[in-house]
């Protein structure tokens, strides 16, 4: 899993790679891996998993 951060002031990107087995906390379900983050909610659930 990549994180992208764009910043078109400064012309620049930074990127973040999360491994796929690093594993979160879901709520209800408890912790599994941030890959499964995708399956479970998409693109929000994800982006709130690595927030986490």
């Amino acid at each position: 899993m990549l994180l992208a951060k764009i910043m078109p002031d400064s012309n620049s990107i930074n990127i973040l790679s999360i491994l796929r087995d690093t594993l979160v906390l879901f709520y209800g379900v408890g912790a599994d891996k941030i890959n499964y983050a995708n399956v479970r909610g998409g693109t929000k659930q994800a982006a709130q998993s690595v927030s986490q």
